[in-house]
């Protein structure tokens, strides 16, 4: 488990990677990897072509949608790249679950479309984001 002042360092770093590149103002940020991509890097699988989203995003979320950005890292710092999705809040649910080594946050849109995100158990990085997803309980 991290340290709080290691933990809001990161939570404000994702903030200020985002908040240019949106109109509204962050709410909260993170790096979510889509559900099983954790568990597939570690067995080797191949990426699926059809997906939703790239394996891993920078995530911003405001009061009206839920920003999906693809990055790359220059040394050790991300530097976002380009929005790959955009989903409207308006009819957006969360649903909280975890696995033996993920925290999980399903993402249900008012079109029918879903997806689910996950960030590694022990990290806390991604909490902040997830209540706010899940309108404030986590």
């Amino acid at each position: 488990m991290q340290s709080s002042h290691h933990v809001s360092s990161y939570r404000a770093q994702y903030i200020a990677l985002v908040q240019p590149l949106v109109a509204e103002p962050v709410l909260a940020a993170g790096v979510l990897t889509l559900a099983g991509a954790l568990r597939d890097t570690l067995l080797g699988a191949p990426v699926l072509d059809d997906a939703l989203l790239p394996r891993s995003v920078l995530v911003g979320l405001t009061a009206a949608d839920l920003h999906c950005f693809t990055y790359g890292l220059r040394g050790r710092e991300l530097q976002p790249r380009e929005e790959v999705a955009r989903f409207s809040r308006s009819g957006l649910y969360a649903e909280f679950s975890t696995t033996a080594m993920t925290k999980r946050v399903g993402v249900f849109l008012a079109d029918g479309r879903s997806v689910q995100f996950e960030s590694m158990r022990g990290y806390d990085l991604n909490d902040e984001l997830f209540h706010h997803l899940l309108g404030g309980s986590l």
